[in-house]
């Protein structure tokens, strides 16, 4: 499961920018972290803790303060412009497949795909993510992304074989987009 936080850009008094900052630093370090918060039923007893089960996504103009909780994130900076900027004509046919629901029926498929497959691909994640883990933690990273990195790395092989499954793409094209995928993984 993916959650997108949009535009994360803390604004209006301090008082307002260091409530959205410790409300962000909350979430991602829980994430960050696979930790769930520790709440109390109506008796006093703990409630099960229900540690996160997707990825987040936040896109915005700031980064979420403190070194610690940057160790938990995977920062994309997007210059305004040369190499790594955004593409705005790529942008906005996007936007148009967006529209046209090809996204949604995409992720739709994959989903249905995905379903029956979940426990035997949930049995084999912790070991496929490790292995990913080992090739990413070659950098001078961080060691936590090498997790984010082998978290995104299976996400995307699996979606790459159902995409073949479907027809969507070849052997040779899925070959050439994890090629350019783990390429930007590792930029």
């Amino acid at each position: 499961e993916l959650l997108v936080v949009d535009d994360f850009s803390p604004a209006g008094t301090v008082a307002d920018v260091q409530r959205m900052h410790r409300e962000a630093d909350r979430l991602f370090r829980a994430q960050g972290n696979q930790a769930g918060r520790q709440r109390m039923t109506a008796d006093a007893n703990l409630r099960p803790a229900k540690p996160p089960r997707g990825l987040i996504q936040s896109t915005g103009e700031d980064v979420p303060r403190g070194q610690s909780l940057r160790a938990r994130l995977l920062v994309s900076d997007l210059p305004r412009e040369g190499p790594g900027a955004l593409n705005l004509e790529k942008l906005t046919g996007c936007q148009a497949d967006a529209s046209a629901g090809l996204y949604a029926q995409a992720m739709a498929g994959f989903l249905r795909w995905l379903a029956p497959r979940y426990e035997d691909i949930r049995g084999e994640l912790k070991a496929r993510i490790g292995s990913f883990r080992q090739a990413a933690h070659q950098s001078r990273q961080h060691r936590r992304l090498a997790d984010i990195v082998g978290s995104l790395a299976v996400g995307f092989d699996h979606f790459l074989i159902f995409a073949q499954e479907a027809g969507a793409v070849t052997q040779t094209e899925a070959e050439g987009l994890w090629a350019r995928c783990w390429a930007a993984l590792g930029e």
